[in-house]
């Protein structure tokens, strides 16, 4: 089985493509920065660098990010932002306590 293609990374890429979005129209975060992520299994689902900048949190879902657990580029367009592995660390350390990490600049 691809665990890129799988139905549960598919469906948080989307939804951290939608929050994105909410978050930039309530005014949560800005463009200058920061980013969210998801872990699913042993995968990562991370926001791009530069989301906001470039695209002012109008994401698709193909813009999420997939990665491994060492940061390595699975799937999706862009680049890892510089916080990305605060996000790594975060999401390998508390994996059982949640499962996502939003970086807003609200």
């Amino acid at each position: 089985m691809d665990l890129v293609r799988d139905k549960a990374v598919d469906k948080m890429r989307e939804r951290i493509a939608e929050l994105g979005g909410m978050l930039f129209d309530r005014h949560l975060t800005d463009a200058c920065g920061g980013n969210m992520s998801a872990r699913v299994g042993d995968l990562i689902c991370l926001t791009p660098s530069k989301a906001g900048q470039a695209q002012q949190w109008q994401l698709e879902a193909e813009d999420v990010l997939v990665v491994d657990l060492d940061g390595k580029i699975l799937d999706g367009k862009g680049t890892l932002s510089r916080e990305s592995n605060i996000h790594l660390g975060l999401l390998r350390k508390f994996n059982a306590y949640g499962t996502g990490v939003i970086h807003a600049h609200p």
